[in-house]
C-alpha cells in the first residue's frame, strides 16, 4: 500500500471540481500496482496484467509507476507520478486489479479534458 499527497492547490481544486461536476475521489492510500505504458518500459503486458491473446497487447511495455496524486473519476484515475510533476496519465483498472495508464496530459484540466 502506498500512501499518498491529498494536497491540492486552490487552483487545481477548481480545475477538479469544474471537471468533474464533483463526481470524483481523492485517493489517499493506493493498494494497486500502478503501470505507465512507455515504449522503453522494461516490462511486458502480461508481466503487468497476466496472459492476454493477441500480438498488439503482448509488445507492449510499461515501467513501474511512482504515485504521488492520485484521483479517481468515475471508472477513471488520473495520476500524477513523483518521476513526472506536472503530468497527469489517465488510466483504467484491469482484469488483474493493477491500474494500466496509457495516456498522457500536460495539466491535470487536459487529462479531464482527454476523457
Amino acid at each position: 500500500m502506498t500512501r499518498l499527497c491529498a494536497e491540492y492547490t486552490k487552483e487545481e481544486m477548481d480545475t477538479i471540481s469544474l471537471c468533474s461536476g464533483n463526481e470524483y475521489e481523492i485517493i489517499e492510500e493506493i493498494k494497486e500496482n500502478c503501470y505507465i505504458l512507455n515504449i522503453y518500459g522494461k516490462m511486458t503486458y502480461q508481466d503487468c496484467f497476466g496472459k492476454i491473446e493477441g500480438d498488439y497487447l503482448r509488445k507492449q511495455r510499461y515501467n513501474p509507476a511512482s504515485p504521488k496524486r492520485v484521483i479517481k473519476f468515475y471508472q477513471y484515475y488520473l495520476l500524477e507520478d513523483e518521476n513526472s510533476l506536472g503530468d497527469w496519465f489517465v488510466g483504467t483498472k484491469q482484469k488483474n486489479g493493477a491500474i494500466e495508464f496509457l495516456s498522457c496530459c500536460e495539466s491535470l484540466q487536459f487529462a479531464f479534458e482527454s476523457l
